[in-house]
Formats: C-alpha cells, sequence, structure tokens
C-alpha cells in the first residue's frame, strides 16, 4: 500500500470513530430537560443525526474521491473551486480577482509558503498585466481552502466551511476595521470545497501574530471592542444574516457536540488541567456545559449581529503602527454581542487586568456600538449580558485541552492553560452562574 492510500485509509478511520460516536448521542434537550418542567418542543434540528452524518459523509468522500482522481492539472472555469495550490492558473485567478477592471489580467503567479491544519492555507504572489497594475488590483494575497477530507468534514459538519468564503466577499470591505481584506470566496454545499482569498497582512501590513501568552493591554484590547463595536453596529439586526446561510450560536455549538462529545471531552480537559482550573468551579464541569447551552437558548429571543466567532487570544494580530486586529475569519456566525465580547476579554487579558478594566471596557465598547448604529444599551444590562457570557470561552479551551486522540491537535497545551486559567477564574469573578439563573 503506498503512502498516499494508508493515509486516506488512517483518514476514514479517524472520521469513522468521530462519527460513530457523535451520532450516538442525545440531544442537549433531552439531557437537560427530562422530568415536570420540560419544553414542549425541543431542538432536535440543531443536531446532527446518524442518518444525516452518514448521508453526508458518503457524498463528500464521493466528490473527494473524485476529486483526487479526476483532478485537473488546472482549474480554469470561474465556476470552479480550486482547492489544491498545484490547481490554481492564471485564466482562473484572473477571473476571482480582477475585480470586473476590463482588460487586466495575471501574468504569473508564484507559492512561496504554505502549510495545513484545519484548512489548507498558503501564500499567493501574482503579477499583473499593465491594466491591472494601473488599477492598482492586489498582488500579496492569502489563500485557505478545504482541500482534505478531514478538512472539508470538519468544516462542513460545524457550518464553518462557508464563514470565511461569506466574510471575505460579502460583508468585511464594508467594515472599516483592522482585519484583511476580502478579495474572492466561495463554497460549494455538496463537496464542502471552499476557498477564501484575502490580503496577506503579514506582507502588506507587516503584521506580527501574537501568542495567547502575551496578554493584551489596554490600548490593544480597545482597538479589537473597537472593531467588534463596528461590526456588531454596522449589522445589528440584519436578516441577511440569516438568509446567507450563517448558523445561530446555538446551532454552531450543538451541532460540533453532536460530532467530538463535549460534555464528555469538557471533564477530561478539567481533569487535564486541574492545576488551574479555579476551586470552585474544579466540580462543575457539567453545570457550566449545561449553562452555556442555556445561555444560548436564550440567545435565540434576542437580537443577533455578525460574530466573529473565534475572537479569543491566539487569534491577535499587530500592525507594524501598532494596532491590533483579530485574524481567522472561519467560525463566523450570527448571535449575541456578548459572545465576542466576552470571549476576546476574557482570553487574552490577564485576571488582575480584567479585573481592573473589564467595566469600563465594557462601557468603551457600549459606547463604540451605539456609535456604529448598534442600539444603546444601560450599563446595567450589558454588564449581565457580559456576565452570563462567560461560559464559552471557558468550555472551549478546556474542550481543547481535552480532546480525544482522534481530534486534532488544534492549539499547544500551554496555550489553553494560560487561557482557561484567565476564563475559569473569570466565571467566578462574575457569579456567572447566578446570573444566569436569575436570567432564566
Amino acid at each position: 500500500m503506498g503512502a498516499q492510500a494508508r493515509a486516506i485509509r488512517h483518514e476514514f478511520k479517524v472520521y469513522y470513530l468521530t462519527i460513530k460516536c457523535g451520532a450516538q448521542r442525545q440531544s442537549f434537550s433531552e439531557r437537560c430537560f427530562m422530568g415536570p418542567q420540560a419544553p414542549a418542543v425541543t431542538f432536535q434540528n440543531d443536531r446532527a443525526t446518524t442518518g444525516y452524518l452518514l448521508g453526508r459523509t458518503a457524498a463528500v468522500t464521493r466528490h473527494w474521491l473524485m476529486d483526487r482522481v479526476r483532478r485537473p492539472a488546472e482549474v480554469r472555469s470561474p465556476s470552479d473551486i480550486p482547492t489544491d495550490p498545484h490547481q490554481l492558473s492564471t485564466q482562473w485567478l484572473t477571473a476571482a480577482l480582477s475585480n470586473g477592471v476590463a482588460g487586466a489580467q495575471i501574468t504569473d503567479f508564484d507559492i512561496p509558503t504554505g502549510d495545513s491544519g484545519t484548512s489548507t492555507r498558503f501564500a499567493l504572489r501574482v503579477a499583473w498585466n499593465a491594466t491591472g497594475q494601473e488599477a492598482g488590483l492586489p498582488t500579496e494575497l492569502f489563500v485557505k481552502t478545504t482541500n482534505s477530507w478531514q478538512q472539508r468534514l470538519i468544516l462542513g459538519f460545524t457550518g464553518m466551511v462557508k464563514g470565511e468564503p461569506l466574510f471575505y466577499s460579502r460583508f468585511r470591505n464594508n467594515l472599516a476595521i483592522t482585519a484583511p481584506r476580502g478579495y474572492y470566496g466561495a463554497y460549494d454545499e455538496r463537496s464542502w470545497r471552499s476557498i477564501a482569498i484575502m490580503e496577506d497582512i503579514a506582507s502588506t501590513r507587516g503584521a506580527q501574530f501574537l501568542s495567547p501568552l502575551q496578554p493584551a493591554d489596554r490600548n490593544g484590547m480597545e482597538n479589537l471592542l473597537a472593531d467588534l463595536a463596528t461590526m456588531h453596529g454596522r449589522l445589528w439586526a440584519r436578516t441577511e444574516l440569516a438568509t446567507c446561510g450563517l448558523r445561530d450560536s446555538f446551532n454552531l455549538i450543538s451541532w460540533s457536540d453532536s460530532l467530538v462529545n463535549l460534555r464528555r471531552r469538557s471533564h477530561v480537559g478539567v481533569e487535564r488541567a486541574a492545576a488551574v482550573v479555579p476551586r470552585e468551579i474544579a466540580d462543575r464541569t457539567d453545570d457550566i456545559y449545561d449553562s452555556n447551552f442555556r445561555t444560548l437558548e436564550l440567545d435565540r429571543a434576542m437580537p443577533s449581529t455578525l460574530l466573529h466567532g473565534d475572537g479569543h487570544a491566539a487569534q491577535r494580530f499587530r500592525t507594524a503602527e501598532g494596532r491590533e486586529g483579530l485574524s481567522d475569519w472561519q467560525v463566523v456566525h450570527r448571535g449575541h454581542w456578548a459572545w465576542d465580547v466576552a470571549y476576546t476579554m476574557n482570553s487574552a487579558l490577564t485576571v488582575e487586568d480584567r479585573r481592573s478594566w473589564d467595566r469600563e471596557l465594557v462601557g468603551y465598547y457600549l459606547d463604540r456600538l451605539a456609535r456604529e448604529g448598534g442600539p444603546v444599551m444601560t450599563f446595567d444590562d450589558a454588564w449581565n449580558e457580559y456576565r452570563r457570557h462567560c461560559f464559552y470561552p471557558y468550555i472551549a479551551w478546556i474542550f481543547t485541552i481535552g480532546r480525544a486522540a482522534y481530534h486534532p491537535n488544534w492549539q499547544p497545551d500551554e496555550y489553553s492553560l494560560a487561557i482557561i486559567e484567565r476564563t475559569g477564574q473569570a466565571i467566578v469573578d462574575h457569579d456567572s452562574l447566578a446570573v444566569l439563573d436569575s436570567a432564566s
């Protein structure tokens, strides 16, 4: 058996285990509402059923194998979605990036660097003819695709396959924020192929990507909150967020839970991170897991906006001018503003700085939100919303360190431990469990 065949066989084995385990779980509604107070309806449509998981896996596998067997040397049709860097052609790139400039053509391109993780990522340099150069069309680009079978299943089942293609093609360039500019995005629902082409900010803006071990300072956090407020305010309660196919927060996490058994992995994560988990919540993992879903259920009755969705400490970058922004917009979805604010603040600030600054920072965000077209909220109401959204940042990283052997190693353990300590203490400091009980 050749190396490629062995790799394919290994991927099938890993994801068969993932799907088999995920498909057998009860829904959150069934687990948490057994008894006289059970609601009249459940959210069965918000979770993956066994039939759906197996059917979609078979369909995506078929498309993926066809890609491998029939993969053209170059993709030329504008309607195609190239996912392998070797499939790119000057003809396809011209159609994708010329932005309607008549006569503009890409004459050559180069791929200087690349790697693969949750997505396939590579830098792209293009050369334009004189028309393209005069129009100032972009030359320093960064590309993200779903090339592997594993990537398509992870991002497809969770709904994240459409996140960056939608963000960069539909929303980004109408927002005055510190983030890569978007030039092209496309995805296919049948095969879960996707591609997003954006500005390579490391080259164009001298961006340096920051480690979670480098906590944010006050100015950097204000930069991030200002960008979130701009996006939230400009896209507040926009119906197109639902009609374009973006999931809400409950749906996103519930589907993810269907695949990875978030409750079980959270218990494992608490054991592995015992040295940094606050003692007040060390034995309350089930309560926090359930409270996260209760929070997201409550959010469904409230106005939603576009969320970054994954704005944690490891997503920050700093430009050569010293301004901080958020990268990696793959988890874009719709939901409650406090999801982004709590995740960004609680993961990136030290415990001491968060205790000193969080009330002022929430006030800063509210001022910017109203200025950008969002609602005017009282501080007390907004403060309580922020406090009841402290669960997900903790659960996300407890799961990350509690991953199963067949899950990808998303982040180094030292990153997880730093963020778990910060986000866990935020739950304790803000008495988030009591705040949620009073809101329910």
